[in-house]
């Protein structure tokens, strides 16, 4: 059970910082010294937040997710906009932050995945969230698009929403290694406006 917080005044800061390193260092890779060096806040500070590192990172996680939705609701939902449109909307927001980013963190719910997913059961939980509350999204985009008869209609909204999901996440590992967007951009927009279609 938490422990109950004296305040969230450090609670905001310690999620966005859990954002940044464990999106570039990844789980075992971020050690709690960097973690508090980065919000410069005491040790005995943390403990008031968290119980533990593994409970940090499921609550970074939680907030990375929540984020990053409403980032994607922002952009891409506009009640004019038609679905392929908004898909293609995300395409854009996502690869524009990566490239600000310098392109070396790529997607953390991902990277995570790939690194922790099964170990910690409570981490593996919140991410499962995460990817049904993501492919919710682009299921719902491809359901409308079927309804307007602009994509394939021999493939169900969840098939197409897992294909989409899984060329994006492979996609950018490649960015992550060849430190360029383009070809994942490329490939994108042909699946959406060719392959989907």
């Amino acid at each position: 059970m938490a422990r109950p917080r004296r305040s969230d005044h450090n609670r905001q800061p310690l999620l966005e910082a859990g954002i940044s390193l464990l999106s570039e260092q990844g789980y075992h890779g971020t050690g709690l010294k960097q973690i508090l060096d980065r919000v410069k806040i005491p040790k005995g500070s943390f403990y008031h937040y968290f119980d533990s590192k593994e409970q940090f990172a499921a609550e970074v996680i939680s907030h990375y997710i929540d984020q990053y939705l409403q980032q994607l609701k922002q952009a891409t939902d506009l009640p004019e906009r038609a679905p392929m449109d908004r898909l293609l909307a995300a395409i854009d927001m996502s690869l524009a932050r990566l490239e600000q980013e310098g392109m070396t963190k790529g997607c953390m719910l991902g990277n995570l995945t790939a690194e922790i997913g099964g170990q910690s059961e409570l981490c593996t939980q919140v991410m499962l969230q995460g990817w049904t509350l993501w492919q919710g999204w682009l299921t719902q985009q491809f359901e409308e698009a079927q309804q307007r008869k602009e994509v394939r209609q021999d493939l169900t909204a969840e098939q197409m929403a897992r294909l989409f999901w899984d060329r994006w996440q492979g996609g950018l590992l490649h960015v992550k290694l060849k430190g360029s967007t383009e070809e994942l951009r490329n490939d994108m927009e042909l699946m959406l406006k060719v392959i989907l279609r």
